[in-house]
């Protein structure tokens, strides 16, 4: 069985969660930059804005589970 991610991105100042399942974490980073527009600069809403992003394995066999945190702080 091919490996899944769930790859949440969360902006509670505009009230928004988006999820994505995806079947690499760089998959998940690629769907991040196309939803708050990365390719130059992130759109103003998000600049202006505190966002989290984060990517988890789902449909994971051990007890380990390791998570991948971006902050709108530390940028992409």
């Amino acid at each position: 069985m091919s490996k899944t991610y769930k790859a949440i991105f969360v902006c509670k100042a505009l009230n928004e969660r988006v999820v994505w399942y995806v079947s690499s974490r760089r998959e998940g980073r690629r769907h991040l930059r196309d939803y708050i527009g990365t390719s130059g600069k992130p759109l103003s809403k998000y600049r202006n804005n505190e966002w989290t992003y984060e990517v988890k394995p789902v449909f994971e066999d051990a007890d380990d589970v390791h998570y991948d945190v971006v902050t709108s702080r530390s940028g992409l």
